[in-house]
């Protein structure tokens, strides 16, 4: 008999983007994770059943995906640069 393998969090019942080389997509899916690293990603029934979690929180409803960062600024809009860039750009 295996014991659950002790997590910081567990999210489940996400979807959840990969970027593996298939690119799966587990549309009930769980990710456990340990400090800042991913533990373990998959579908909730295998997650949620190996390990166990400090903390859990409803994915319902919400999207996970890896390293998407919103990246989307108005540059000439910058205390910072404005003067500098062009209003134009």
């Amino acid at each position: 008999m295996t014991h659950p393998a002790p997590v910081d969090l567990l999210i489940r019942n996400a979807w959840i983007v990969t970027m593996d080389a298939t690119r799966r997509i587990y549309r009930n899916g769980a990710i456990a994770i340990v400090g800042n690293r991913i533990h373990s990603v998959g579908q909730d029934s295998e997650i949620s059943g190996s390990v166990s979690a400090r903390e859990t929180l409803d994915g319902n409803g919400f999207v996970i995906t890896p390293g998407f960062v919103n990246c989307h600024v108005h540059i000439t809009g910058e205390p910072l640069t404005r003067g500098i860039v062009p209003d134009n750009t």
